[in-house]
């Protein structure tokens, strides 16, 4: 039989309060909601509208977040719809073009990387942009505006709108 060590009980780091008092009062709900424009890295994109931002402030984390307002071509198409590979060019396209805008990665508008090569060409990314978040969404998603300096005036959404990679939304139900 092998020996069993003791090990001690560590008590936790105090806190002010101790979290074990923790409150709504003394520890209010974490929301990015309202505090202005945000230093953010794009660090994955999913598609025309869905993408991991890291920020550094007020938490050091990374986010999944939905772009507000717009609404873009989905790259997994059903089989039987209509008109599938034609959506799937578009759905690349507005990815891509969302790289181009949020990233200093060289991409190919036309390009069909999978995944994996495509989380490699976005690693390489260090520009920062800027984030204002909204409201979760209700899938409880963050939801952000992407601007490319702190002091632009008109967002990355905006952009993706004015060149046809995307589609206004306001977060109701999508027309077919």
């Amino acid at each position: 039989m092998g020996a069993c060590a003791m090990v001690g009980r560590r008590e936790a780091a105090p806190t002010s309060p101790p979290l074990q008092m923790a409150t709504l009062d003394t520890h209010p709900e974490f929301t990015l909601e309202g505090g202005g424009r945000v230093p953010a890295k794009l660090v994955k994109i999913y598609d025309g509208d869905t993408a991991w931002l890291s920020v550094d402030a007020p938490v050091k984390a990374t986010f999944r977040v939905r772009l507000l307002g717009i609404d873009t071509p989905e790259l997994r198409q059903p089989a039987a719809r209509e008109n599938r590979e034609a959506l799937k060019r578009q759905a690349y396209a507005a990815r891509n073009r969302l790289a181009q805008l949020a990233t200093n990665a060289e991409i190919d508008l036309s390009s069909d990387a999978k995944r994996a090569e495509w989380d490699e060409v976005i690693r390489e990314n260090s520009l920062v942009i800027y984030a204002v978040f909204g409201a979760p969404d209700k899938y409880g998603r963050a939801l952000a505006t992407l601007y490319r300096g702190r002091d632009d005036a008109t967002s990355l959404n905006e952009i993706l709108i004015q060149e046809g990679h995307a589609v206004a939304y306001d977060g109701g139900t999508k027309q077919k």
